[in-house]
């Protein structure tokens, strides 16, 4: 039979296979020649497998009427091939590269000649010699020695590889340093040496406000760049600080708005305070790992920057760091740090129990603080504009300064029962906040209609701004308004003051826009229906030379005349019972002051720096003064106070004394006073100090009254 012939060419073995799956006879038996035409379906692979070429392999084929089988070979016309064009290039020739999508047989054909070099487009460089590379292999053209001008610049290159002219040097011991630049050039390369010295400092303010300076190349001989170096420097775009440099100094490159990449060397040690403060344009800090303290403010305002990674030799970073970031997503610690970490892209201590600084350029409208975390850091959330609510869990004890100033959509924040510290402008000029609440387990604080108070009441911490009530009472009780408890409120129209207000503090009511003030004598007051005047607030303009206190106030309030440079005199009336902190601070032109009998507090630096001060009278009621509150008061000649003032004023000038009350004058309370003619001692004093006018040596006159029972040591007369 044919068909056992045909098989007979592929083994026993296929044949049986053959048999058994059909078991049939070939067409011959059935039909006739005449009667049949063999119809085969698609061959099939029979031999070989998905590695054996196309043209080795074996197929079979059945006839799909009468079933016989038969056997052929593959051919070359079977691949099926996919081209790639392989170019040409200077080491090697161009060609066809076929590869069979069947069987994977590769073939190469269609050869074309090897091709000129491909020649980069712009020059390689090293600081003799200019060049052209081959993007393939290793041949250079052109290689020439530079032509520098003046600029530095190479004339043909166009790189900076000579020192500009216009850089200013000098030597001091040995070492070149860079005092300033003169030239016009917006490119500059500082030298590595000059005079035969070599260029180790460039000093502060060196190039500040050079505002055409496109880019600086700074040479391997620096190590330390001075306090403001490049400050204003607004078309620098970007920096790479070498490993020779140790140290960044303080506002090096403060305002350089174009400036979008610094990279630091690793031999940086120490990034200054401010040094890259507002940079509007950083996108990319790469900071070398050498980096050990990062200082106050480094990064402050740097809007566009999304990252930075903090590598593990830092062990200090300063407070507002990465403040007003406002892109900011992501805060990245080496794990081998051991101060610091990072959770979710936010900046910790190494122990979680501080949140130095949440990214604030995150979408998320809300936050917890995780639980374990203690304090929350002075700016941490500073300025973030997408959180609306804030929940501080019970293990927190502390919130410091400004933690959350300017969070402008933060709507409610709730505190647990940890807290025992939160600094009053914690939540300064948050426009939106309606809502504070306090856990009615906490022992040092509490919340009234959504406010902040200290828990016995006595003092209004904070004032939940962002309320649209426009008028607000003090709660009888209250005897303290925290520091800046009602700043930024646009919607208050009035404020009433309670009688058992005793303190106002720093900024209490700035920025209330829309806040109704009563005025009198040229300051500004609030009060309540029985005594519009009962607290002075503020000047009402610094350039009055004299103001009139209300003879019903009670209370002025910190800072009220500060830098009222004009003032020249003073009279506080008998009803005011505290003089706040700072609250004639630097007003130059004040010469005299009379502080009336009713005054129990003198705060913190009251007439600091008040240096044309000649005469103070401070009443016989006065218990307490705050410490430097007559510092830098150098012309003080006069003076009229209690006995334990005397250890708070400057006595270098001192001509006459009067002492009015207190039992005892202190040691040395005159000691040195080269300029006192005159002390007149009251009849309430007792005993009189060890040394007590030793060195006086102009005094001419001294009473001393019958009161008087003990007296000390050498230098009294």
């Amino acid at each position: 039979m044919k068909f056992l012939k045909k098989m007979a060419a592929v083994g026993c073995g296929a044949l049986a296979c053959v048999s058994m799956a059909f078991g049939l006879a070939g067409c011959e038996d059935q039909y006739t020649a005449s009667q049949h035409v063999h119809s085969f379906g698609e061959k099939e692979l029979f031999g070989g497998n998905d590695s054996t070429p196309c043209e080795e392999r074996i197929y079979s084929k059945v006839c799909l009427t009468c079933h016989e089988v038969i056997f052929v070979h593959g051919t070359a016309d079977d691949h099926d091939w996919a081209v790639e064009t392989i170019a040409p290039t200077c080491q090697a020739q161009g060609y066809d590269e076929k590869t069979c999508e069947i069987c994977g047989k590769v073939e190469k054909e269609n050869y074309t000649a090897i091709a000129d070099h491909d020649w980069e487009e712009t020059y390689s460089y090293d600081n003799s010699c200019h060049w052209y590379d081959c993007e393939t292999c290793d041949e250079v053209k052109g290689k020439a020695e530079h032509t520098v001008e003046s600029s530095g610049e190479c004339s043909v290159c166009k790189e900076l590889v000579g020192a500009t002219e216009g850089v200013l040097y000098e030597v001091v011991d040995g070492k070149a340093r860079v005092l300033g630049y003169e030239g016009t050039a917006t490119r500059v390369r500082i030298a590595e040496s000059y005079d035969g010295a070599s260029v180790t400092e460039v000093l502060q303010e060196a190039f500040i406000g050079c505002d055409s300076l496109t880019e600086i190349v700074i040479p391997d001989s620096v190590t330390s760049i001075g306090e403001c170096a490049f400050c204003w420097c607004y078309s620098l775009t970007e920096i790479v600080i070498p490993d020779s440099v140790t140290s960044i100094g303080n506002s090096a490159f403060y305002n350089c708005i174009n400036l979008t990449s610094v990279a630091i060397g690793k031999g940086v040690t120490s990034i200054g305070k401010y040094a890259f403060a507002y940079c509007d344009g950083l996108t990319s800090v790469v900071m070398g790992n050498g980096v050990t303290s990062i200082g106050y403010g480094a990064f402050i305002g740097c809007d566009s920057l999304t990252e930075i990674v903090i590598p593990d030799s830092v062990t200090s970073i300063g407070g507002s760091a990465f403040s007003w970031c406002g892109s900011l997503t992501e805060i990245t610690v080496s794990e081998n740090n051991r101060e610091y970490k990072s959770i979710d892209g936010n900046l910790y201590t190494k122990d979680g129990e501080t949140l130095i600084q949440y990214a604030i350029g995150k979408t998320a409208t809300s936050f917890t603080i995780p639980d374990g975390v203690t304090s929350i850091g002075g700016h941490a959330f500073e300025s973030c504009g997408n959180l609306t609510s804030v929940v501080i869990g019970d293990s927190v004890m502390s919130i410091k300064d400004l933690a959350f100033m300017y969070c402008s959509s933060l709507t409610s924040v709730v505190i647990g029962d940890g807290i025992t510290s939160i600094r009053s402008n914690a939540f300064s000029n948050c426009s939106s906040l309606t809502e504070i609440t306090v856990s009615e387990n906490n022992r040092e604080y509490k919340s009234i209609d959504g406010n902040l108070y200290t828990k016995d009441g006595k003092t209004l911490v904070r004032y939940a701004i962002g309320k649209t009530a426009t008028s607000f009472t003090i709660p009888d009780g209250v005897e303290s308004i925290g520091e800046e408890a009602f700043r930024g409120c646009s919607s208050l129209t009035s404020v009433e003051i309670s009688d058992s207000v005793t303190s106002i503090e720093w900024m209490a009511f700035s920025g209330c826009g829309s806040l109704t003030f009563n005025e009198y004598g040229n300051a500004k007051y609030l009060g309540n229906e029985n005594n519009p005047y009962l607290a002075l607030i503020e000047e009402k303009n610094r350039n009055y030379s004299s103001y009139t206190i209300y003879e019903d106030t009670k209370v002025i309030a910190d800072d009220a005349f500060r830098n009222c440079s004009s003032l020249t005199e003073i009279v506080i009336p008998d009803s005011v019972t505290n003089i706040g902190e700072r609250v004639f601070a630097d007003c130059g032109s004040l010469t005299s002051v009379v502080i009336g009998n009713s005054v129990k507090s003198i705060g913190y630096g009251a007439f600091y720096g008040c240096e044309s001060l000649m005469s103070v009278t401070i009443g016989d009621s006065v218990t307490s003064i705050g410490d430097y509150a007559f510092s830098n008061c150098s012309s003080l000649t006069s003076i009229t106070c209690p006995a334990f003032v005397m250890a708070y004023i400057p006595r270098d000038n001192l001509q006459t004394v009067v002492i009015t009350s207190g039992e005892r004058l202190g040691n040395e309370a005159f000691y040195n006073c080269s300029s006192l003619t005159s002390v007149v001692i009251g009849n309430s004093v007792t005993s009189i100090g060890y040394g007590a006018f030793h060195g006086c040596s102009g005094l001419t006159s001294i009473e001393i009254p019958d009161s008087v029972t003990s007296i000390g040591g050498e230098g009294v007369l």
